[in-house]
């Protein structure tokens, strides 16, 4: 396995989260779309060679790294304090920066200097709910709120890590352009969730360090008995079914509850084989549907005492 660094250009608002578990969906339905069903029912009987897939970040960032505590965090003055907790609602930090101090990675090492804000602004627009006997709007109680994310267009490149075969890095590509192309998750039919494949290239850089004593998950998954010492917060994941099964089928739209890690998420190493796992049983009734919770993870040092 290696891992690929895919830049992504946002071509319009998006209206689903660009996260791991989805982005690998998008891309098995391409795969059917573009080369027919059989290559992606034989990918999907292999789950130890399945990709892992990341979050999309902001260009040029990773998520901030759980760390441990620091031991003199009783010590803190109240500007100090004020100071911290600021810097902590910045959720990504450089790469640059992380590569820079990767080998004793720490609090102090993710100064304000290395962490990043969330550039992205949810933009919420009022809609009416149709009333189906009518075909009118509802008079009363029908009103709801759709959030979608316009980029700026300064701002409109994403990075996507993708951990598999280094003889896939065409692959990776040419999937990716399908789902550019044909638009992401949510209202892809109203133009939403277009994006341009810039480049894909294989990421030595990030992948490879010598004695690391962590490693850091850039992906949704679930913890593994070859993980141990996890520092994650816990997110639930409500999926849905693609409506090449829902509509055509009459299958449940929506899959089982997932607790899954967020991006960010640290942790050692247990034993041998893959962090995190493919999942099944996540729908009521079709149990070939799967969900991809393998983290993409990086390794780093953690500083003593951190």
């Amino acid at each position: 396995m290696g891992l690929f660094r895919a830049r992504l250009r946002l071509q319009g608002p998006i209206a689903s989260p660009l996260a791991s578990g989805m982005i690998f969906g998008q891309l098995c339905w391409a795969m059917r779309e573009s080369r027919g069903e059989a290559p992606l029912v034989d990918w999907l009987a292999r789950p130890d060679e399945l990709w892992g897939v990341s979050d999309a970040f902001p260009a040029d960032c990773l998520p901030r790294p759980m760390l441990a505590p620091r031991a003199d965090a009783k010590a803190d003055t109240p500007q100090s304090v004020t100071d911290r907790k600021r810097l902590g609602k910045m959720p990504f930090v450089a790469r640059e920066g992380f590569l820079r101090s990767r080998d004793a990675l720490s609090g102090q090492s993710l100064d304000h200097t290395n962490l990043r804000e969330a550039g992205d602004k949810p933009h919420r627009t009022a809609r009416n709910s149709v009333d189906r006997h009518t075909g009118r709007a509802r008079d009363e109680g029908g009103l709801f709120f759709r959030s979608e994310t316009w980029p700026r267009e300064d701002d409109a490149a994403r990075d996507l890590y993708i951990e598999g075969p280094l003889a896939d890095r065409e692959r990776v590509g040419e999937l990716l352009s399908h789902v550019g192309g044909s638009g992401f998750g949510k209202s892809a039919s109203l133009g939403r969730g277009r994006f341009r494949v810039e480049w894909v290239r294989e990421d030595t850089e990030l992948e490879r360090m010598e004695r690391p004593t962590r490693y850091l998950s850039l992906s949704r998954g679930t913890r593994t008995a070859s993980m141990a010492d996890v520092l994650c917060r816990i997110e639930p994941h409500f999926g849905k079914a693609g409506p090449q099964l829902t509509l055509g089928e009459g299958a449940s739209a929506f899959k089982r509850p997932m607790l899954l890690t967020r991006p960010g998420a640290t942790f050692t190493r247990a034993g041998e084989g893959r962090f995190g796992e493919w999942l099944t049983g996540v729908h009521p009734t079709r149990p070939e549907i799967g969900h991809n919770a393998f983290h993409v993870a990086i390794p780093f040092a953690e500083a003593p005492h951190a």
